[in-house]
């Protein structure tokens, strides 16, 4: 497997946290967290329609769009929900703090998808290892909260 692909997500991560501490000071700025949210989402269409007009990748017709499962759409409105909720998060508890629920609902919930095939994705298997992983990042996520 190629080794960027674990890169990537540490990335990821590593941007999110960044996106997250702009946000919060540009709320500090703005005051209202749905606003700074508004921007901070049209900035991004704006980067991500720069990137279409560069890359020239081919895309799906207009008519696609009526064969799409309706919830495929709602990524747009669970990205919208992350952000103001990290934004509201962000001056009333730590970066750290915050990012550990965050990581811990994510790989919660990543279990859930894995073990079921819950949105028609992949099974894998959960082992004992997985479990175990699990357990220390929720109590590492409690103990980095407790004050």
């Amino acid at each position: 497997m190629n080794k960027f692909i674990f890169l990537l997500p540490l990335f990821a991560g590593i941007a999110l946290a960044t996106q997250s501490v702009i946000n919060g000071q540009l709320r500090t700025v703005l005051i209202n967290p749905y606003y700074t949210a508004l921007i901070s989402f049209i900035v991004g269409t704006i980067f991500c329609a720069i990137i279409v007009l560069l890359i020239k990748q081919p895309v799906a017709g207009i008519h696609a769009f009526s064969s799409i499962a309706w919830y495929k759409f709602s990524g747009g409105i669970l990205g919208a929900f992350v952000v103001t909720a990290i934004i509201i998060s962000v001056p009333k508890m730590s970066t750290s703090g915050l990012f550990a629920l965050i990581v811990t609902g994510q790989l919660l919930t990543g279990f859930l998808f894995d073990t079921t095939g819950l949105l028609n994705v992949k099974i894998f298997p959960i082992s004992i290892y997985k479990i175990t992983g699990a357990l220390l990042l929720v109590i590492g996520a409690y103990l980095i909260n407790k004050k």
